[in-house]
């Protein structure tokens, strides 16, 4: 089973082997808005993990949730875009899971090039982050008007 391992400021998910075989690995380069003054000394917050090169987006995802590198705001209700060229994903704090934007793309129409994906969290502050999420996907749809 695999562990997660922190190297120079880089979260890794160690290697996996399957019949002897090792899994391949694809970069995945985050960067994020701030969420307060305090916060904006480190803008943009450059994040990098590795993931095998066969993980779904809803994965990546997810396991960019699980290394807490989004910030908590006091009260619990941040609200998050997730941005690969295009809007491909809602993230909130009261949410156990993100919310994908449908049909849910392929790492070819993202910002993916050399083994990288490049990935933007754009902080929505409190907002509705049902409300939010109905807004890009109508724009994510192609029918951006009711």
């Amino acid at each position: 089973m695999a562990q997660d391992i922190w190297i120079q400021g880089v979260y890794y998910l160690t290697a996996i082997t399957l019949n002897r075989k090792t899994k391949r690995f694809m970069k995945v380069s985050l960067t994020r808005a701030s969420v307060a003054m305090g916060d904006d000394a480190d803008a943009p917050h450059h994040f990098e993990m590795m993931m095998g090169d066969d993980a779904s987006l809803p994965s990546i995802i997810k396991a960019i949730l699980g290394s807490r590198y989004l910030a908590s705001i006091a009260g619990g209700k941040a609200t998050w875009t997730v941005i690969s060229r295009i809007p491909v994903a809602v993230v909130a704090q009261q949410w156990a899971e993100p919310k994908m934007l449908t049909p849910v793309p392929t790492l070819s129409s993202l910002n993916f090039s050399d083994n990288v994906l490049s990935m933007h969290f754009d902080y929505r502050v409190q907002q509705d982050p049902d409300l939010v999420f109905d807004e890009f996907q109508r724009i994510h749809s192609g029918n951006p008007y009711r």
